[in-house]
């Protein structure tokens, strides 16, 4: 686990960047986060390790988690915390597992009465969304929504993840490396296509009063957002246009 000796009394990253911001010196916004993972069900709680100071982390850990079966808990809950050595742990995203949506009993499938099998997932990517990421020092008001509680409006990041479930006499909780081996065979999975994403904007009504002008931005993964200055800078907006009362209750848009 992390070293909790705070004899030196270390300065976290984090607000040595809001006081540059501050003060109007460069800040190095990619490089902020001290990842690790938090995996929680039937109330056990067990964690990865903590890579310092990375925007694209790579664990390539197996976390064991023991349960019984069938359990009452439906939901398992998967986040990505940012550690700090002074403040409080950032939640970066959350994002839950169905245990119902990923397994199935015997003698529910029409097909077949034997076809029951347990939770199982992936290899697949989740993805995690939360508050809108403004890159400031200050308190985020939208925090919970990075807690999954409420649908996130931007996106946080993504985790590749696989869950498999064993039926065993007994088993301890354990997080281990993952083998060489393994981590070769989940490569494949990790290729990327360059693509483009196209949006059209045909009305916008229903709109609450507002006195500023209005803008739309459209985004997949960071592509896209004004505010991230990891990617290039994309027409991604629309123009900026002030809203007209409707008549009745709410305003729309002129386009």
């Amino acid at each position: 686990g992390p070293d909790n000796d705070f004899c030196s009394f270390p300065v976290d990253d984090a607000i040595l960047d809001g006081v540059r911001q501050i003060f109007g010196f460069e800040s190095n916004k990619k490089n902020l986060v001290d990842p690790f993972v938090e995996v929680t069900f039937a109330g056990r709680t067990l964690f990865s390790k903590v890579l310092e100071k990375t925007a694209n982390p790579q664990w390539n850990q197996s976390i064991t988690l023991p349960a019984m079966f069938p359990s009452m808990c439906e939901k398992m809950r998967i986040r990505v915390m940012d550690w700090d050595r002074v403040t409080h742990n950032d939640v970066v995203g959350t994002s839950h597992l169905c245990m119902s949506r990923i397994s199935a009993p015997g003698g529910e499938l029409e097909v077949d009465d034997g076809l029951g099998f347990l939770p199982t997932f992936g290899p697949c990517f989740i993805n995690f969304y939360g508050s809108p990421r403004e890159f400031t020092g200050f308190p985020d008001p939208y925090e919970e929504l990075n807690m999954g509680k409420g649908e996130g409006v931007a996106y946080r990041g993504r985790l590749l993840v696989e869950l498999e479930t064993k039926l065993v006499d007994h088993v301890e909780q354990k997080v281990e490396d993952i083998p060489a081996d393994d981590i070769l065979l989940v490569e494949k999975y990790l290729r990327r296509r360059k693509f483009f994403l196209s949006a059209a904007f045909y009305s916008a009504t229903m709109l609450q009063d507002v006195d500023d002008a209005i803008q739309f931005e459209v985004s997949i993964g960071n592509y896209g957002n004004k505010f991230d200055s990891t990617c290039l800078p994309l027409a991604s907006t629309t123009q900026f246009s002030r809203a007209v009362f409707d008549g009745c209750h709410y305003y729309y848009l002129p386009w």
